[in-house]
């Protein structure tokens, strides 16, 4: 059992190639060519018993076709590898007092070309970590038609608390993955954290340079995850679909949202 002291992170360093880095299925870190390295807290992708870390060297060119979409190319002094480190709390990612708990890499072959994406993983046991999630007995989907049509009005629903700065509509939206967040990271006190939110919701509501871009479907480029238990809302350009942006800064704001589907209603869980 992981202690309240203890965080674990997952890190991801790189070098002349591209890769996405998945836990239990569930994308989580992406490097362009123009990034080497990340780190991203893990506890909320993090399962009891049997963990997989997987690296997707060289995914496709838009993420539904991370997968599938094949190419030959030229890997001579590529490399990655991906760690799962427990620090103490407040330690930063990188420090020596980390535990190594598991390590995935990848090195390309010098004398030819080969065909990517390539999949490099490890299993890790872990014991008990924080219980079962609810999208662990979410349903497997498939994105058809139909699927796709009750997907995307959970998005334009969502989309419309986020345009028109309704915060209690957002958390409300969000309830499960809120409650699944305080879970993976206790501690923290949840309604001063939803407190602090909607106050940081009514600052921008009122900020003349907050602007919300109207949602683009033709860009929506949605694709399942976490073994059919997940669908990440995601667009062609790798950007969450939901997103703002303070113009006079120059800075764009992204909400990352995975659905399942639980007891047959789309719920946010991550």
């Amino acid at each position: 059992m992981l202690g309240t002291d203890q965080m674990i992170y997952v890190e991801v360093s790189k070098q002349s190639c591209e890769v996405e880095l998945y836990i239990n299925g569930i994308p989580v870190v992406r490097l362009s060519t123009k990034e080497s390295k990340a780190s991203e807290p893990a506890h909320q992708y993090l399962i009891d018993g049997a963990n997989e870390v997987e690296l997707l060297i060289y995914p496709g060119q838009i993420p539904s076709q991370a997968r599938t979409a094949q190419r030959e190319l030229d890997a001579k002094g590529a490399y990655a590898v991906a760690k799962l480190v427990k620090y103490p709390v407040g330690v930063y990612p990188g420090d020596v007092s980390g535990e190594i708990l598991g390590i995935v890499e990848w090195k390309g072959q010098d004398a030819k070309k080969e065909m990517f994406p390539k999949s490099v993983f490890t299993k890790l046991e872990l014991g008990p970590m924080f219980g079962r999630w609810q999208w662990q007995d979410a349903e497997q989907v498939t994105l058809d038609k139909k699927t796709l049509a009750e997907i995307s009005g959970y998005v334009e629903k969502f989309y419309a608390a986020f345009s028109a700065s309704n915060g209690q509509e957002i958390l409300n939206l969000a309830r499960v993955r809120l409650q699944e967040l305080d879970k993976a990271y206790p501690g923290t006190d949840p309604a001063q954290e939803n407190a602090r939110f909607l106050r940081n919701v009514e600052k921008r509501k009122h900020n003349a340079h907050w602007k919300v871009p109207p949602l683009r479907p033709a860009l929506f480029d949605f694709r399942v995850c976490a073994n059919g238990r997940m669908v990440e809302i995601i667009n062609s350009d790798w950007k969450p679909t939901i997103r703002g942006l303070f113009e006079d800064r120059d800075f764009e704001y992204t909400y990352q949202m995975f659905l399942s589907k639980i007891k047959g209603q789309w719920v946010m869980v991550r």
